[in-house]
């Protein structure tokens, strides 16, 4: 555990999704006092990853989560660095401490952190050194930053002529600038295909129809996943998706009532608590034996499953 400056963050730290709306005022009276405990829970999820992926059950990760929805909440623009930080971490990194809600909780304080250093997030997206999975999180928050903030929505579409004529330019090429290797795959990564995909969605939702010449022509070259961002006819710059997301309070009161609520399984209050931790065990040493064995049917769910992750993420914003 970090050492904190203000001791509420040491109860915080160990606590699940169960945190009471009092726990909630005391640490946001504390306004920007907070933040550098805020992101030393941040950096102990970077630094303490390999110990805490084999050592930690999946109720004790909830830390990593407080950390980024308090930043969300308290507009700790200061933070935008840290939270790029946390960005770049590979995929195994993202779905050990935020699971599936990655895609969405991500790019949502990037977005309230980032409008006012929109700079920060196309530096980003234009890193060489930066896979395309990483860039999809920045480039999901700047759509959307245009979006909700309209000041910002000139020099936004001006990013995105230049980025998208960067994949025009050089199609021929792109396969040698994007190289997707059974490495970069297992890293978790995406082809620039999928990532062009992604990109044609969130420029959907932001309603850039100045962008559409250059999509079509994206198409015209095939460089688009069609089974990420749709098919060139279903093209729609008109249907704009503000995405605007709960206070914190209400993002607590949903894991009461929904999806952690005390009927739920994955309640640690529930009876049922201690089967599907028995029965998730068991889900790892079956995973274990069949990657030993080279099971087909193994690997063909695998397969399945990044299918579904990457509807889950085109789903999202």
């Amino acid at each position: 555990m970090p050492k904190f400056k203000n001791p509420i963050f040491s109860d915080l730290y160990q606590t699940d999704c169960f945190v009471e709306p009092e726990v909630l005022e005391e640490i946001l009276a504390l306004g920007q006092r907070a933040v550098s405990d805020i992101e030393a829970m941040l950096d102990d999820t970077m630094n303490s990853y390999e110990e805490y992926s084999e050592s930690l059950e999946w109720y004790q990760t909830f830390f990593a989560t407080h950390a980024i929805f308090l930043l969300y909440e308290l507009d700790a623009q200061t933070s935008l660095d840290k939270m790029l930080e946390v960005v770049i971490q590979d995929a195994e990194f993202h779905e050990f401490w935020y699971g599936d809600s990655v895609y969405e909780d991500l790019p949502q304080v990037l977005i309230k952190l980032g409008r006012n250093q929109t700079h920060k997030l196309m530096e980003f997206i234009e890193d060489v050194q930066t896979p395309l999975y990483n860039r999809d999180f920045a480039s999901v928050a700047l759509s959307q930053i245009a979006l909700q903030y309209p000041e910002n929505r000139t020099k936004v579409i001006d990013f995105y002529q230049a980025h998208l004529q960067h994949f025009i330019d050089n199609a021929e090429q792109l396969h040698e600038l994007y190289p997707f290797d059974e490495e970069a795959e297992e890293e978790g990564d995406i082809p620039y295909e999928e990532y062009l995909g992604l990109l044609v969605l969130s420029l959907q939702k932001m309603g850039a129809h100045e962008l559409a010449e250059l999509i079509h022509e994206c198409y015209r070259l095939e460089l688009i996943d069609v089974e990420t961002g749709g098919i060139e006819d279903d093209l729609d710059f008109t249907e704009t998706k503000l995405y605007m997301p709960e206070d914190i309070f209400e993002k607590y009161q949903y894991y009461k009532n929904g999806e952690y609520g005390e009927s739920s399984p994955y309640n640690p209050l529930n009876q049922e608590a201690n089967k599907i931790k028995v029965e998730a065990k068991a889900l790892e040493t079956f995973k274990a034996v069949a990657e030993n064995e080279e099971d087909e049917d193994w690997v063909k769910e695998q397969q399945k499953m990044k299918l579904i992750v990457k509807k889950k993420r085109s789903d999202h914003f």
